[in-house]
């Protein structure tokens, strides 16, 4: 027959993600699969106060094998929605699996109200980690953003969420509903358009299958996994301090009472060097990535996450140790190739160390040059202080960006801001 063009729906859900509105918006979805040409669907909070707050973790019924899978078939169905412009109006908290809507909207407006708008991944704070909705936030604001908010279960502001991009628009409350009708209006009357634009790849997130990021049936591997593991009792150990040659100093730190979580504290403290990439600093860097491998295989759990800091005075990173860069470029008896290995062959053990399946977090302070920049740019989560000084000088020395810097500039920038 023949499809529906400019259509517009409106979607109003409850706090909370029960089984009744999984079921509801999939046969929304096919519907609009099944008879649309274009058009705009509207998901907006039955309450003022809470958009919404994902899934009732406090449900004692809820299965968490069927929570984890109903989450990825609505992520993937919203991602492969191309009959419709995904238009969230978030009004009220928005919570963990929440975020699922305005992360796979193609507009998202938030409106001033009487209670402040605010968003999280508060999951943390329960014992838990965030799930399947971290694919699709991912995507909207990046891995590194989504990473600190669901490491640290912070609120934030809709401010913040605009100027993420999670947020397209701020609606203020005494032009609130002139403003939202109008956009309801502009976005009916270039349905048509707009809905090529996505099914063609110039606007939205693209389909499920577009991304580079983890898919939603990944993450639910992810969570099961997580959750088969969560009461596995930690062993302990006493705590030590490790002292290996002279670069690098490994601590246990625990964080609980009776020594059952424990955080390792890696600092670099080679005074002498700066801080630099060396083969010496490499070599005892092996030792500690065996170190904190070992402890995992002892106690079937091991460390929670990993520091890494340093005890330079203003140093944190320096890059290359330019001392023995200068004695290989005057080395007559090497190739390019075999230059490239050696210099490749100073971080080798960094690369490991951010393998790792623990979460690295860089204290940063001090000079963070050259080399030093990817390995800030490699950690989970990044701290600074005030007298923090970053940045990749080696360009206006000849030399292009080594040690995975210019792919990892990719995570964080466009790709205009990554060649500038």
């Amino acid at each position: 027959g023949v499809k529906l063009k400019n259509q517009i729906r409106t979607v109003r859900i409850p706090t909370h993600l029960t089984p009744a509105l999984f079921e509801q918006l999939h046969a929304i979805l096919k519907e609009i699969e099944d008879t649309w040409a274009s058009g705009v669907l509207v998901i907006e909070g039955e309450s003022e106060e809470i958009f919404n707050h994902g899934a009732p973790i406090d449900d004692g019924d809820a299965k968490i094998p069927e929570v984890i899978a109903r989450y990825v078939e609505l992520a993937r169905a919203l991602l492969d929605c191309r009959k419709a412009v995904l238009v969230a109006r978030v009004c009220g908290s928005v919570r963990g699996g929440g975020l699922l809507f305005p992360a796979t909207a193609d507009v998202c407006v938030a409106v001033a109200g009487s209670v402040e708008t605010t968003f999280g991944l508060p999951e943390i704070h329960r014992q838990m980690v965030p799930g399947v909705v971290t694919s699709v936030v991912s995507r909207r604001i990046g891995k590194s953003l989504c990473g600190y908010y669901g490491m640290t279960g912070r609120p934030f502001s809709t401010a913040r969420a605009l100027e993420m991009g999670l947020v397209h628009e701020i609606l203020e409350s005494d032009k609130a509903t002139a403003d939202w009708n109008s956009l309801l209006r502009r976005l009916q009357t270039g349905a048509e358009q707009a809905v090529f634009m996505k099914q063609s790849g110039m606007a939205g997130l693209g389909s499920s299958a577009d991304s580079n990021c983890l898919e939603p049936e990944e993450m639910g591997t992810v969570m099961g996994e997580f959750f088969a593991r969560r009461d596995m009792k930690e062993c302990s150990t006493p705590t030590q301090v490790i002292k290996v040659i002279d670069c690098l100093q490994l601590q246990d730190v625990m964080v609980d009472d009776d020594g059952s979580s424990r955080v390792a504290v890696l600092t670099m403290c080679d005074e002498a060097a700066r801080n630099t990439f060396s083969t010496n600093m490499n070599a005892q860097l092996e030792m500690v990535v065996e170190k904190v491998l070992s402890q995992r295989q002892r106690s079937g759990i091991g460390y929670r996450a990993l520091v890494l800091t340093s005890s330079v005075a203003d140093v944190f990173h320096c890059g290359a140790n330019p001392h023995e860069m200068r004695k290989w470029s005057t080395d007559e008896s090497l190739s390019k190739v075999e230059l490239a290995q050696r210099m490749k062959s100073l971080y080798t053990a960094f690369l490991r160390l951010f393998s790792l399946d623990i979460p690295v977090i860089a204290v940063l302070h001090g000079k963070v040059y050259g080399g030093g920049c990817p390995l800030a740019l490699w950690a989970d989560y990044r701290v600074g202080t005030q007298e923090l000084d970053l940045h990749y000088g080696n360009i206006t020395r000849g030399m292009s960006p080594a040690a995975q810097l210019s792919e990892l500039w990719g995570h964080y920038l466009p790709e205009s801001r990554v060649l500038e």
